[in-house]
């Protein structure tokens, strides 16, 4: 009996929804949106629709750009040579200190032997330092620049 009231319900339904439903609500016609676009000439284009024109690229980004690059390309391939070229010599300048200086050889043979309890800085800069108390060394009093 409920089966059958179910299958009753159903048939009901499939037929309601082909024909369409008598209290449904119809669609409004798009009569009038069409006639009010030819109105005002908008055309079929929506109000969200809108595009940007594309900016103009000039090639002055380029002309610019190409020869940063090579030259920040320059500078980390070989930052020595350009600290060179900016560094000069000035006669007023205090001599660099032996160790800060750039090696123009290999190190003397030596500096391979390795250190030993009674040499313990063999080999390193700091072999040619004074030690003890003759190692400690006050700079001179001057004026000071600022």
């Amino acid at each position: 009996m409920i089966a059958i009231r179910h299958a009753q319900e159903w048939e009901r339904f499939l037929r309601e929804s082909v024909a369409g439903a008598a209290d449904a609500p119809k669609e409004p016609s798009r009569g009038p949106a069409k006639r009010l676009r030819a109105e005002r000439g908008c055309g079929l284009e929506g109000w969200r629709s809108y595009t940007l024109a594309r900016p103009k690229r000039s090639a002055g980004w380029y002309v610019v750009g190409l020869p940063a690059s090579l030259v920040l390309l320059v500078v980390a391939l070989a930052p020595g040579r350009i600290v060179d070229l900016f560094a000069g010599d000035d006669p007023d300048s205090p001599p660099l200190a032996a160790e800060t200086a750039r090696p123009t050889q290999a190190p003397p043979a030596e500096a391979t032997q390795r250190p030993t309890m009674d040499e313990t800085f063999r080999g390193s800069p700091a072999a040619s330092w004074a030690s003890g108390a003759a190692g400690i060394t006050v700079p001179k009093a001057g004026r000071s620049a600022g």
